[in-house]
């Protein structure tokens, strides 16, 4: 039984990630459609005149015209600041991701439940949780300000290395902990803290990628975006 609660539960995370990368693409029929202003966090497009520069950069609110020059350059997708329920694709498969977990978690607590010495080794508290996530925006911290110091600037090789121990350290930790977490929160307070975290593992993630390819402005731009998503995952956490 604590094999397939465990299949179950790696089989959520792996489709609640997979749900939460559409969270902030929506499509463009979507976007077009929403009465909100909505700003690019990248860039859409290419120019039929320069395959190399973008149809509408990053940092542009989209308006009926600019909609209108994506659709005319078969543009399905973009990537905004804003997040809203209605516009996010992936919504239904976050909640049967979600109801998964739970189901997972319950299995995974009965099947344990006649070794209490084990069930108490296997539980990650509250604390835990909280302590995991707060050690990465600590290291984030220390990080983003090794990799901005003007004085003797971190090279982007040493960001990777950072970067590296955060993911296999504190954040791989907290990973571990989601089954516990849905339980704990529940579906829509853990959607909510959840949201905030994809955002910022994924932030982490390009900045890594930033690093590793020489794109030394995105790759500090990232770190800092990411330190505020996960940042802003941890407060929602201890509240």
């Amino acid at each position: 039984m604590n094999w397939l609660a465990n299949a179950i539960i790696w089989v959520s995370l792996a489709l609640a990630s997979f749900a939460s990368v559409s969270a902030y693409w929506p499509s463009l029929q979507m976007a077009a459609a929403s009465v909100a202003p909505l700003t690019l966090t990248e860039d859409a497009g290419q120019a039929p005149d320069d395959a190399k520069k973008p149809l509408v950069q990053k940092g542009t609110q989209l308006s009926t015209e600019i909609v209108a020059q994506l659709q005319a350059a078969n543009v399905k997708r973009v990537q905004v600041k804003e997040f809203a329920w209605s516009r996010w694709s992936g919504r239904y498969w976050f909640i049967v991701a979600s109801g998964g977990l739970i189901v997972g978690a319950v299995m995974l607590r009965r099947g344990r439940a006649a070794d209490a010495t084990a069930s108490q080794k296997l539980r990650v508290t509250a604390d835990g949780e909280d302590t995991h996530l707060s050690q990465v925006v600590e290291q984030l911290d220390a990080l983003i300000s090794d990799a901005t110091d003007s004085q003797a600037l971190l090279p982007l090789a040493d960001i990777v290395t950072r970067i590296e121990q955060i993911q296999l350290g504190p954040l791989a930790s907290f990973i571990e902990s989601l089954p516990q977490l849905v339980s704990r929160l529940g579906v829509g307070r853990y959607a909510q803290v959840m949201d905030r975290f994809a955002a910022g593992e994924r932030l982490l993630n390009r900045s890594w990628s930033a690093a590793v390819d020489g794109a030394d402005e995105e790759c500090r731009d990232s770190l800092r975006q990411s330190r505020e998503a996960l940042g802003k995952a941890a407060e929602m956490l201890k509240q």
